[in-house]
């Protein structure tokens, strides 16, 4: 029993040194970071902007980069532009925009102290296109990250605490002939005076004249004229998806958008597309078409692994699936090409290979990139590609195979038939004269049967300048096949005898 007391003391000394060793450790508490939109609600008018502030609280942790993935009701919502005027975060990160989704990243520039506490963002600005309720709301992947000066080097302290936004869209309301507003159930006034009832107008403006000028690297304009007064609005976008959108209410004939520089990329294609809305509301538009900013000059040479050009080689860069032929020395020249990565498509006869470059952002618009490709292609002079002669040269291979093989296989049983003698009707060469084993049987011994000295008799009568065979006295002389048989029954002479 004792023995058990001082253990459960031993126990609780243990467990009281332990809790108070982690409860004076100092323990590591994210900041309660947020992200939110303001205003988060609001009503606003069909036809009319909603621009909402997106706002960062660090509290008073430092952090040097903010993410913010934001998405919208397309059906409500039409995106116009973003803008960072009064943003603490001077680096664009990242700026990716779809229609219902927005996704920024804003950072510190290398000089730049780092910065805690609540400030702006981004500033989004939507046009609301249809009545209704809708949410503007802050999507996974939405960070703030607080810089560390040892491994893992950072972290997010968002951790999701965000507060999303909802917004009103009502219809506008309606105007009464003349100018003003109409309340509702009024009954307006009754005149002695003839009055006429205005025909309704139901035409919609007629849009000509559309044309693109002012065309950069990063700028464009888009200008058409109307038959009658009405708005403008240009939609815009790198696919038929159009997804920017800029407009002026105001009623023109003479109409002209000028699309904001941060949403254009250079060398790249954009689909657009114009509308006008008269006094009466009737609308046209027009159909898609498209215009391409100005980009760099690429300038390419192709050879082969031996450093030879391959003139006459079709080239496709992509995306953009620009198309260009190499000169005689394996040059192809490339105009409005936008930066970045550009999978290379080579084509030269039945052969298809690729490659891959990268366009770089350069100063210099104007100065040519140029890119040296070698490549694992076979030749072709002349309009006549190698590569088809191959079937002919592998059966002329094949063939070569099949005789050389017959003959050595036919040397190889000749050889065989020689060694072991034989001299059929197959074997194609005489005998030798002087083989070294000749067979015995070409010639018969008589036997002595009382033990005298044997002689011998040729069998080929021919042969009688043969020296006679020795027969020592006493040793019957037998044919080589007897022998065998009398060493198997040594009977065999007394009954021949």
């Amino acid at each position: 029993m004792a023995k058990v007391k001082v253990f459960t003391s031993k126990i609780l000394i243990i467990f009281f040194f332990f809790s108070t060793f982690f409860a004076v450790i100092p323990s590591d508490v994210q900041a309660a970071a947020s992200m939110y939109f303001s205003p988060s609600s609001k009503t606003v008018t069909k036809d009319t902007n909603l621009v909402v502030a997106i706002r960062v609280n660090s509290e008073s942790t430092q952090i040097n980069f903010a993410q913010a993935n934001v998405t919208y009701p397309a059906d409500k919502f039409s995106f116009v532009n973003v803008s960072y005027t009064g943003s603490k975060l001077s680096l664009k990160a990242e700026e990716t925009i779809k229609s219902g989704s927005i996704n920024l990243g804003r950072s510190l520039s290398g000089g730049d102290p780092k910065i805690s506490g609540d400030f702006l963002f981004a500033t989004l600005t939507f046009k609301a296109w249809a009545t209704g309720t809708a949410d503007l709301k802050f999507a996974s992947g939405s960070i703030i990250v607080e810089p560390l000066s040892n491994p893992p080097f950072s972290r997010d302290i968002l951790n999701g605490n965000w507060s999303n936004g909802t917004y009103t869209i009502k219809a506008a309301s309606s105007t009464a002939p003349g100018g003003g507003s109409t309340p509702a159930g009024s009954t307006g006034t009754t005149s002695t005076s003839t009055s006429t009832t205005a025909k309704k107008d139901s035409t919609a403006p007629k849009i000509s004249g559309v044309q693109v000028s002012g065309i950069g690297f990063n700028t464009a304009t888009i200008s058409w004229k109307t038959n009658e007064r009405a708005t403008s609005v240009l939609e815009y976008g790198q696919t038929k998806k159009l997804v920017f959108i800029s407009f002026d209410t105001k009623l023109k004939t003479d109409h002209k958008i000028v699309i904001p520089k941060n949403r254009l990329t250079t060398g790249t294609r954009y689909n657009y597309k114009i509308s006008s809305k008269d006094a009466a509301g009737n609308s046209a538009s027009t159909k898609q078409t498209s215009f391409k900013t100005k980009g760099y000059s690429v300038k390419l040479r192709v050879l082969d692994l031996a450093g030879n050009p391959l003139g006459g080689a079709k080239i496709t860069l992509a995306p953009g699936f620009d198309t260009s032929v190499a000169d005689k020395n394996g040059v192809a020249l490339f105009v409005g090409t936008a930066p970045g990565k550009h999978a290379v498509t080579i084509e030269i006869g039945d052969q298809k290979l690729a490659e891959e470059i990268t366009v770089e952002e350069i100063k210099d618009p104007a100065k040519t990139q140029e890119f040296v490709l070698k490549i694992a292609a076979v030749a072709i002079e002349q309009g006549v590609d190698v590569t088809s002669f191959i079937p002919l040269l592998a059966l002329v291979a094949i063939a070569i195979l099949v005789i050389t093989g017959g003959w050595m296989g036919r040397n190889y049983l000749l050889s065989h038939r020689r060694m072991d003698g034989g001299s059929g009707s197959g074997d194609l060469s005489p005998t030798p004269k002087n083989k070294p084993e000749k067979p015995a049987d070409k010639e018969t011994h008589y036997v002595n049967l009382d033990g005298l000295s044997g002689s011998s008799k040729p069998a080929n009568p021919q042969a009688t300048n043969k020296p006679e065979s020795p027969n020592p006295v006493g040793q019957t002389i037998v044919p080589r096949g007897e022998k065998d048989l009398l060493a198997k029954n040594p009977n065999k002479g007394s009954d021949t005898k």
